[in-house]
């Protein structure tokens, strides 16, 4: 018997095995696939979303928006986010 929370067979390999940890480079704020890559990241069973930095411009500002998004995600593992000043 199936129950409605089981994971697909072929997703146990992926839970059991390590994941990549990644950092994402973003120029956030400026269109939506940035955020969309972020929300992406943080929900992946296969990579782990250890750090984020900002590029372009006001990259204090953007470094602001990324964490904003983690807050509303609810994510408090990421303890730092840079911006390109640093």
């Amino acid at each position: 018997m199936v129950s409605e929370y089981s994971l697909p067979e072929e997703n146990y390999k992926i839970i059991n095995m390590s994941r990549e940890k990644i950092i994402i480079d973003t120029d956030i704020g400026d269109d939506i696939d940035d955020a969309l890559a972020i929300g992406l990241a943080l929900n992946s069973l296969e990579i782990e979303l250890i750090g984020i930095t900002t590029v372009f411009k006001n990259t204090v500002a953007r470094a602001k928006i990324a964490k904003k998004l983690l807050q509303i995600a609810g994510i408090k593992r990421i303890e730092r986010i840079g911006d390109g000043s640093q």
